[in-house]
């Protein structure tokens, strides 16, 4: 065990519901295990550190902490490094790459880390390519306790509100459900191909219905879905009313065109939801527990993101069209298929892992 003295300073978006914050919760949750004492800190006190002595830093996400999306914010938050660097012990870095390569600036950021951690392969790579010279790991995200619960009292997800409303509109028609998140980001979370594959379903199918789970905030691809046959879900889900709703859709559907991991593609794919993600990138690490979609070549996602400077996949809508409507009348043999692939997902991507790997890699520097 690690001794109890070594504290440990976890920035991350504490009074947020995004993605990071869930990630480093669950971090921080597994390092407790190893009784590694966490101070949990919201980006704010980076400005206000007077700290006494000097602490094992850990932000996440790094670059949006200390360079952030452009050059406004760059300006206004580049002198963190300084004075983190005054007051750190050693600085650890959770981070992602969103396209194929990063600018010089991120690189001069990450190389002031003393280790950095990254949710798949495709990451690393492109660190690496980019310049990154300090230490890099690859952390993949977990899949939360609800998900592995199979063939248990309560595991059965039919009373969920989730389920039961869906249900509802289902029955009425034998109407097959395809599931899509747009939390943030439609053109690279590939909301205009999800657009052109389902209006072509729809023009020639009427029992295909789109199910958008989206936040409160709405993206401004919503417009073009919203011409669709569809369902959306706004609301906040807690892990049971989550894994109801990938249990109610027939398909899930992750046709980005660049991320760092795509939790829900895997969470899909864990409760036996046949799912399609784009052939390439984050999703190399485990496509072959996905139905892979072609892409036509490369594109720029971003225009003036300061950081994310290079270039993702462009899926093809016809290639998803032609996927979806395979899956939806093959039914059977792709559920047998991807209860299959949740066995194996099940057994590998679980929060215990990740802490286990997480905790063995900072033993190093604590």
């Amino acid at each position: 065990m690690m001794p109890v003295n070594k504290l440990l300073a976890y920035f991350y978006p504490v009074n947020k519901t995004d993605s990071f914050t869930y990630v480093a919760r669950n971090h921080i949750e597994q390092l407790r295990r190893y009784n590694i004492r966490i101070f949990e800190a919201g980006e704010e006190l980076i400005d206000n550190m007077q700290w006494v002595t000097k602490y094992n830093i850990v932000l996440h996400p790094y670059l949006l902490f200390l360079v952030g999306h452009s050059y406004v914010t760059y300006i206004h938050k580049r002198h963190r490094l300084a004075k983190i660097e005054k007051y750190k012990e050693h600085l650890i870095a959770f981070d992602v790459t969103d396209t194929d390569r990063i600018s010089n600036i991120a690189v001069e950021f990450l190389n002031h880390a003393d280790m950095i951690f990254v949710p798949s392969t495709f990451c690393k790579e492109t660190m690496l390519e980019s310049g990154v010279e300090s230490d890099v790991y690859i952390l993949p995200h977990g899949i939360n306790n609800e998900f592995l619960r199979i063939n248990e009292e309560g595991a059965d997800t039919s009373s969920s509100p989730v389920y039961q409303t869906l249900d509802m509109i289902k029955s009425k028609r034998d109407y097959k459900f395809v599931l899509f998140f747009l939390l943030h980001s439609g053109y690279r979370k590939g909301a205009d191909v999800v657009y052109k594959a389902m209006k072509k379903i729809q023009s020639e199918r009427d029992d295909i219905i789109l199910v958008v789970k989206r936040k409160k905030l709405v993206d401004p691809y919503m417009r073009y879905l919203r011409t669709l046959r569809m369902i959306e879900i706004d609301k906040w889900l807690n892990d049971f009313d989550l894994k109801a709703l990938y249990d109610i859709c027939d398909i899930t559907i992750v046709p980005t065109r660049g991320g760092g991991f795509e939790l829900n593609a895997l969470e899909s794919i864990a409760t036996g939801t046949p799912t399609i993600v784009t052939d390439y990138g984050c999703f190399k690490d485990y496509i072959n527990y996905t139905i892979p979609l072609r892409y036509n070549g490369l594109v720029r996602i971003f225009n003036n993101n300061i950081v994310h400077v290079g270039n993702g996949a462009d899926p093809d809508p016809d290639d998803l069209a032609n996927k979806i409507i395979d899956v939806i009348d093959n039914q059977e043999y792709y559920n047998e298929l991807f209860r299959e692939y949740a066995s194996e997902i099940r057994k590998t991507y679980t929060w215990q892992n990740t802490g286990d790997k997480l905790y063995a890699i900072l033993k190093k520097i604590l």
